[in-house]
């Protein structure tokens, strides 16, 4: 019954609940407008502008990032680049170094042969001398034992052979 009287209502309670729940809602909207219209309006603006520098300052990081990443790649490859220069110069001077042994070693050698070779020509001179001074003074004697006594052909043939044999044990010894 309530319900039909308000729907239906009385044309004075019915217009006078209608003006009252406009004139309320005209006064709510204004008390929102006054009061909490702009402290909402600028919280949504605040966080409008929060969230769009939020997104600036992201893209910025990204692109900061972007640079970092280059650079640290720049520096890789500049690294990778040095590192190949240092292990190709480390890989000459080594190449280098081992040539210069090789030929300090062959020089060396060189220098021994030739030394060795001198020391045997002046040993062989040794010989020889030796052999001279040896020889003049077996002939000596095989003159000295001549001129003692007078030769026939077997007998020089025998004193002749008897000196090869002495020649030959000394030279033995």
């Amino acid at each position: 019954m309530i319900a039909t009287n308000f729907l239906i209502g009385t044309p004075n309670t019915f217009l006078t609940s209608l003006f009252f729940v406009l004139f309320s809602f005209l006064l709510l909207m204004l008390l929102i407008k006054k009061f909490a219209w702009g402290p909402v309006s600028n919280m949504l603006e605040e966080r409008a502008n929060k969230i769009a520098g939020d997104l600036d300052s992201a893209e910025a990081d990204r692109i900061e990032a972007s640079k970092l990443v280059k650079e640290k790649e720049e520096l890789l490859a500049n690294s990778r680049t040095e590192a190949t220069s240092i292990v190709r110069k480390a890989k000459e001077t080594a190449e280098k170094e081992a040539h210069d042994i090789v030929t300090n070693a062959h020089e060396e050698g060189r220098r021994y042969l030739e030394q060795a070779k001198r020391e045997i020509e002046r040993e062989r001179e040794v010989m020889i001398e030796a052999a001279k001074n040896e020889v003049a003074d077996l002939s000596i004697q095989i003159a000295e034992k001549i001129i003692r006594k007078e030769l026939d052909p077997a007998t020089h043939q025998e004193l002749i052979n008897s000196y090869i044999e002495g020649l030959g044990s000394q030279n033995e010894s």
